[in-house]
């Protein structure tokens, strides 16, 4: 779920406690993973709608703006989240999800922070799992086999960047001309 979907009580964010001031990179992922921990439970309304502002690009949770204590933080984050999911229920079922989450998130360290692929493997592994190489998606598939995997992973990148960036100036057009 997007995080600016989340309706959550004051008695609830008292219960979860204060941000983790360590993590630059998805520390309200972590946050709403002790509030969900600390919950009696999640309703889901359908008809709910949310609007965001789009962040810089250079900010410090900006996709856009990579750095290694940026990715180390991403990791941490991860680790502390399936350290609060298995808190809960440590079960084959979540440490699977665990390695799921690893899997999912490697795209970002792989190949280029070997480091943090071998602490992600480590964590994968204390799960009773293992993580695979990441793949890029199947329209960036014939730039990696052209021009290799970085060059891809770059392209990938810069095309996100380029989608939000239109879609802002689109909407910024919209409003000026009226249009909701």
């Amino acid at each position: 779920m997007a995080i600016e979907t989340w309706l959550v009580s004051r008695e609830l964010t008292e219960l979860a406690g204060a941000w983790d001031n360590r993590l630059m990179r998805d520390n309200d992922g972590e946050y709403f993973t002790r509030v969900l921990c600390a919950s009696d439970g999640v309703h889901f309304i359908p008809e709910a709608r949310s609007y965001v502002r789009r962040a810089s690009f250079d900010s410090v949770s900006s996709e856009f703006s990579v750095s290694v204590r940026k990715l180390e933080s991403l990791l941490l984050s991860i680790s502390v989240q399936i350290g609060h999911l298995r808190a809960l229920e440590d079960s084959e079922r979540t440490r699977a999800a665990g390695v799921k989450l690893l899997q999912n998130y490697l795209v970002y360290f792989y190949p280029e922070y070997a480091s943090l692929v071998e602490k992600a493997q480590q964590l994968a592994c204390d799960l009773g799992g293992k993580l695979e190489p990441p793949h890029l998606k199947r329209k960036h598939l014939f730039l990696q086999k052209a021009f290799g995997r970085k060059l891809a992973k770059r392209v990938r990148l810069h095309a996100a960047k380029l989608k939000s960036i239109s879609i802002a100036n689109w909407d910024k057009l919209l409003l000026q001309v009226g249009v909701d």
